[in-house]
């Protein structure tokens, strides 16, 4: 997919090709696909510390970076408020040495986060309860919906799928959401986002490996 965008359409009747591929090709992406053994509330701030330090690993790389460091030093709310920002900081400043503003803002939110949660006792189970706590946004409010709860109608959009999307042709709108089955939206939200990360990137797209290039309008000859 090149950095142009497709000329955007009204969606038919049936499913998109693409997005029946996207579904097809990472399966395992289906929601909730984390911590299935953990009690709710716990699964749902390590969600939420997940998607808030979210360095743009791969699935499995930013598994063990839970497992191994966030988790075991904040494995509740009121732990993770007291997360040292040092530590934080010192932790995200590698995968940031372009943009140091976002370790900074990162280690600033994950203790300002935990401490809201944990006056509160419990994690919302709504989006609206969710958004309600300053540094949650629609997109972390809705993945932990469909990750936690599996709530798989919450498609959440973010720099990928708003990317991602146009390149295919599609609008990044509730538009098109008829195309796609009401509980698999959620599986298409983290498969998109996956999609972006490893082939649709914002630079030098690597269309000749993407599994959607055959349904793909602005990938172009690929080499």
């Amino acid at each position: 997919m090149r950095g142009t965008q497709a000329t955007l359409f009204d969606p038919p009747d049936e499913p998109h090709p693409a997005l029946a591929t996207i579904l097809e090709e990472f399966p395992y992406l289906r929601p909730p696909y984390l911590f299935r053994r953990v009690p709710r509330d716990v699964k749902a701030w390590w969600h939420v510390m997940g998607l808030l330090a979210n360095i743009q690993l791969d699935r499995l790389a930013m598994v063990r970076l839970m497992r191994t460091r966030l988790i075991p030093r904040a494995p509740t709310p009121a732990a993770g408020a007291r997360l040292s920002y040092d530590w934080l900081h010192g932790m995200f400043l590698p995968y940031h040495k372009a943009t140091p503003g976002l370790a900074a803002m990162k280690a600033s939110r994950i203790p300002g986060v935990g401490a809201q949660l944990a006056a509160l006792g419990e994690i919302p189970r709504t989006r609206e309860g969710l958004m309600a706590i300053h540094g949650i946004g629609g997109h972390i409010a809705d993945l932990v919906l469909a990750q936690v709860d599996g709530d798989g109608s919450r498609f959440a959009v973010d720099m990928h799928t708003k990317r991602v999307l146009p390149r295919l042709g599609l609008k990044p709108t509730d538009l098109w959401e008829p195309m796609v089955e009401r509980e698999s939206r959620a599986h298409l939200s983290c498969a998109i986002t996956y999609l972006g990360r490893k082939y649709c990137r914002p630079k030098k797209p690597r269309c000749n490996v993407c599994p959607v290039r055959a349904h793909c309008p602005t990938g172009g000859e690929k080499s």
